[in-house]
């Protein structure tokens, strides 16, 4: 006998978690697989009831996500208040035991992999930097009162570490030079954010009123810079359609600053370092060719 996928609602492990679903959605729903299948214990599955209605069901490779979802769905999304032009997930129910997460079904075409026109594409990120640009301004400070300073170097630092040993060393010291260059610029502040903010967690909605944003993923929400919402795109998405960031910022309101740009390069280079490392445990080939480029591509645009 074949031992199931070990996301799969018919493995063993995950019997608690389809106790969860059926608890919580029904005991007829009919659960879907659609985990990455890369490496990762992480369980997501779609759930449909009898009538029709669907929810989604996470349990994350590490209790640090499952908290941080929480954070965003529980604190952030409900701070925002009622808005007709996005949507984002609700909670629906949770277990702190199995650490899994039963939440709302946000509809609309996924931004990062559905045939958008380009009209369409640059709505869907004008209205990806309003929606950003109102959590950011949304006032709830962060709890453990740490300086921004501080925290951007220990963040910076922490994350170039995460690749030493996978970039050379004339690169790691290039990275030190942009962390220091980062940490000189004052006047920032930290703010909730969303930290995996990029077309892979938009959907672009339609009706009556016109165009809708939907957000989703919210497992890695943390109070940062606000410009960590802008690294996911900076040297991938605006490199291959540039006037995508006139877009983003045209809903956002403003641009970055020169001291902004400076730390906003030093972000994307330790995220793209730390990032192969992530890649590689996780048997990612592409994302580990996509974070290399980007490296060489910062290191273009500094020098």
């Amino acid at each position: 006998m074949i031992e199931a996928e070990i996301h799969s609602p018919d493995h063993p492990d995950n019997r608690p978690f389809v106790e969860f679903a059926r608890r919580e959605a029904g005991a007829e729903v009919r659960i879907d697989n659609v985990s990455r299948d890369f490496g990762r214990p992480s369980i997501v599955w779609r759930l449909t009831a009898l009538d029709g209605s669907r929810a989604w069901l996470k349990h994350h490779e590490g209790r640090y996500l499952y908290v941080r979802e929480l954070l965003g769905l529980e604190q952030f999304v409900p701070a925002l208040g009622d808005q007709s032009w996005w949507s984002s997930p609700s909670l629906l129910a949770k277990s702190d035991e199995i650490e899994a997460i039963l939440m709302t079904e946000v509809e609309g075409k996924l931004v990062d992999s559905t045939a958008l026109s380009a009209e369409e594409r640059a709505v869907a990120f004008m209205l990806a930097g309003r929606f950003i640009r109102s959590l950011h301004d949304v006032g709830l400070p962060a709890p453990d009162g740490v300086g921004v300073e501080d925290y951007l170097r220990e963040r910076l630092d922490h994350y170039q570490a995460q690749g030493k040993g996978l970039v050379d060393e004339e690169v790691f010291e290039w990275g030190r030079e942009l962390i220091e260059r980062a940490c000189s610029v004052t006047g920032a502040k930290r703010v909730p954010c969303h930290m995996d903010f990029s077309p892979r967690n938009w959907l672009l909605q339609h009706n009556d009123d016109g165009a809708r944003i939907g957000i989703i993923d919210w497992e890695r929400a943390r109070w940062d810079l606000w410009l960590q919402d802008v690294q996911r795109m900076a040297y991938d998405h605006w490199h291959h359609e540039p006037h995508l960031r006139d877009a983003y910022f045209e809903g956002y309101g403003r641009e970055p600053t020169e001291g902004e740009e400076a730390q906003l390069q030093a972000i994307c280079l330790v995220s793209a370092i730390a990032s192969i490392r992530w890649a590689v445990e996780h048997r990612d080939t592409p994302f580990v060719e996509l974070s290399r480029k980007q490296i060489e591509r910062i290191r273009r645009a500094t020098t």
